[in-house]
């Protein structure tokens, strides 16, 4: 196993932490920088443009907007595990954990897309607490805008995507030993172990196994690491990349405590849901709406249900909720849907307005809102323009989506955060079999299945809620 080194000296005496294994770092450093500088060049220009027009430092009025099932008691019991689980680890300062994807030109960034890496950045808090390790997170790969299903070279700080400043206020309070660095911060850290990526066919982590696994690697290391060494004043990191699938919740028995606390720490950009906010209250919204999460772009598989199908489930589910609403005065028949194709809108529309629905968009109405502004929502990238339309779906009267899809599966366990039951085990699941030791699950059909105000499309394929989101 190899680490980023120059050779240690070939004294006797057994050598520090620092002369083990070293890495240039002030290079490295150095890179980080001037990369970052050119992604700040490249990313920023659309927030400039925005900033012209709102004020982007704005947050949103309401934590309703970012959690729309918010429950206090419900919410303050979920802490009340975490903490207790932060208070019993045994943390060793001077320890971190480099986390991320081992994707980019440097191998130490999150894979996109959005709720991918969403995915990494939950689960590696998990791991570092774990392990009780300081975490340093790794920079995310956004995706190529000629071609979805691929990332670009382009890479972000976490913060283009996320709350990382209310991420260190949420921890503080509710796992004050849990340090973190941000967008691969190896600054003062002169000794990095490389361990060999975890492959995505590897059994993910539960309670007590990465840190099992990390003193494993640690005592079987070219030269053994002494951990008892290990301090703020010399450091050591751990180069960690796992694609996907990192943290089992339900064998760590954490899908309805832990899971739930770590993921209402880590919010969305506040800047771009405070614009998604701003179409809550439009006047074609404001009086309710249903939201959809429709995928027809070049990168979705038809085998995670192709538009088609998406087509003709939706209709017939929306003809279903005006039939259950007939006698609602508050109901109105007005659609928002978020796709990352005008085309595949437009041939949604064409499908539902006989019906007598209206139907809206991200674009559309930021056009009749403030058409500058739709412009700049524009120039944003693929998942920041997500972040937008989440925050409006999430507070839809009812929503439709795609289990296949981890924005509408993270949608819908937002929108279902506050239940004491779980929504997929509970709603979407029963019905369907799960392959034994495997994450394949088989339904009979392919439906619409959930609690009625929030529905997910259910097809064959890979079940990752045990490990996501």
């Amino acid at each position: 196993m190899r680490a980023s080194s120059q050779q240690p000296s070939s004294r006797k005496s057994r050598p520090s932490i620092a002369m083990i294994l070293r890495t240039d770092s002030w290079l490295q450093n150095s890179r980080a920088f001037n990369q970052r500088t050119l992604v700040a060049t490249a990313v920023v220009s659309a927030f400039i443009v925005l900033s012209l027009i709102i004020r982007l430092d704005r947050m949103p009025t309401s934590i309703s907007v970012i959690w729309p099932a918010y429950s206090p008691a419900t919410s303050k019991e979920q802490d009340r595990e975490l903490k207790a689980l932060c208070d019993k680890t045994d943390w060793t300062p001077g320890l971190w954990i480099h986390c991320h994807s081992g994707a980019g030109p440097n191998g130490t960034a999150m894979n996109g897309g959005l709720n991918n890496a969403r995915n990494r950045l939950q689960t590696c808090l998990r791991l570092a607490i774990d392990t009780g390790a300081g975490l340093i997170i790794g920079t995310t790969m956004t995706r190529d805008p000629k071609n979805l299903v691929n990332t670009s070279d382009l890479e972000v700080c976490p913060d283009t995507f996320f709350n990382v400043a209310n991420m260190e206020i949420q921890l503080q309070r509710n796992c004050p030993s849990l340090k973190l660095r941000h967008c691969s911060d190896l600054s003062g850290i002169t000794t990095v172990l490389k361990p060999p990526h975890k492959p995505w066919q590897a059994p993910s982590f539960s309670i007590g196994q990465f840190k099992d696994w990390l003193q494993q690697y640690l005592d079987t290391a070219t030269y053994r690491i002494d951990t008892s060494a290990i301090s703020p004043s010399s450091p050591l990191a751990v180069d960690f990349a796992d694609s996907y699938k990192g943290w089992n919740y339900r064998k760590s028995n954490e899908l309805s405590t832990i899971r739930k606390s770590l993921f209402r720490t880590l919010e969305y950009n506040p800047k771009l849901l405070a614009i998604g906010e701003e179409l809550q209250k439009s006047p074609q919204l404001k009086y309710g709406y249903i939201g959809i999460h429709l995928r027809g772009e070049a990168d979705w598989p038809a085998a995670f249900g192709g538009l088609q199908v998406q087509l003709q489930l939706y209709t017939t589910e929306l003809i279903r909720i005006a039939a259950q609403n007939t006698q609602n005065p508050n109901f109105h028949k007005t659609v928002f849907v978020s796709c990352g194709s005008e085309e595949v809108i437009q041939v949604f529309r064409g499908k539902i307005e006989p019906f007598g629905f209206e139907v809206h968009s991200k674009i559309s109405l930021l056009r009749a809102l403030n058409p500058d502004k739709a412009t700049a929502v524009e120039a944003l990238n693929f998942d920041s323009r997500a972040i937008v339309e989440y925050a409006v779906l999430v507070k839809a009267d009812y929503f439709l989506g795609l289990i296949m899809s981890t924005f509408s599966s993270v949608i819908a366990f937002a929108r279902t955060l506050s239940m004491e039951e779980d929504f997929f085990e509970d709603y979407v699941f029963p019905g369907s079999v799960r392959q034994p030791n495997s994450i394949q699950r088989h339904y009979t059909v392919s439906e619409m299945k959930g609690d009625n105000k929030t529905m997910l499309l259910v097809v064959n394929g890979d079940d990752v809620m045990d490990s996501f989101p």
